[in-house]
């Protein structure tokens, strides 16, 4: 299922627009010193859909993923929108997995996110270098 604010991003197919199915979308998985890093945009499938189809693929979580989370908003997050960012960290926190997020997930759900996943996720804002193998 599509997170609730990718329902509303739209493509034009056929001189019409139409909900966009995100199967343009791609990833990266990256082998590094035997670690495992996925690399993706905005995580328009949700995040969690993309680590089930990983876990499909590779019948293991990566050890990192580097991925914005969509869940930014514009104004302020209803209740339903910090239930599911909370559900969201409660899956992510049982995976042996390390996130790195920033641009599309927002400072208030990225918040949300590591009062949950603690030491298991980190931010990373536009222009910072990223240092994996400092948290390895």
């Amino acid at each position: 299922m599509l997170p609730e604010g990718n329902r509303e991003l739209r493509v034009r197919k056929d001189g019409a627009l139409v909900q966009d199915d995100f199967r343009h979308e791609q990833y990266l998985i990256v082998n590094c010193d035997g670690k495992e890093i996925l690399l993706s945009g905005c995580a328009h499938n949700g995040i969690l859909n993309i680590l089930d189809r990983y876990r499909e693929i590779r019948e293991r979580y990566p050890d990192f993923v580097i991925s914005g989370f969509h869940m930014m908003k514009d104004g302020e997050y209803t209740e339903e929108d910090k239930k599911v960012i909370r559900q969201t960290a409660r899956e992510l926190q049982k995976m042996p997995t390390r996130f790195v997020t920033g641009h599309c997930t927002g400072i208030p759900a990225y918040k949300m996110l590591k009062e949950i996943l603690g030491e298991q996720i980190r931010y990373l804002g536009s222009g910072e270098e990223l240092d994996l193998s400092a948290w390895m």
